[in-house]
């Protein structure tokens, strides 16, 4: 019982500072999303007329991502606040990886009647 209960404190500090050196930052959190956006906008960059306005499109939401996400840095991860007209949605980083707080996810679904 001894042995299992100081294996899983080692275990333990071991999770806790990958943790720590792991946490996302704001430009990761930053290039999930533009890279997701980017994804969705490529249906209409087939087009050639749309390969400009996917273009602008692409450097708008690259300004307006780094006016509209705030970014609070805790000990083990960060949380991401994204300001939209319609609401605010929280994200959590940790281990490099974001993960929504709430089932709406502007991130992967940009537009709410849209199927993916």
């Amino acid at each position: 019982m001894k042995r299992v209960l100081i294996l899983s404190f080692v275990f333990l500090i071991i999770l806790t500072v990958a943790a720590f050196f792991t946490k996302t930052t704001q430009q990761e959190f930053t290039d999930v999303a533009l890279e997701q956006w980017k994804q969705y906008s490529a249906q209409f960059s087939s087009d050639p007329v749309m390969e400009d306005v996917v273009a602008l499109q692409n450097d708008f939401m690259l300004k307006a991502l780094n006016r509209l996400v705030k970014s609070y840095d805790y000990v083990l991860f960060s949380k991401f606040t994204l300001q939209l007209a319609d609401g605010e949605y929280e994200y959590i980083g940790v281990f490099h990886q974001v993960i929504p707080l709430q089932a709406a996810n502007p991130i992967t679904q940009f537009y709410p009647n849209d199927e993916q």
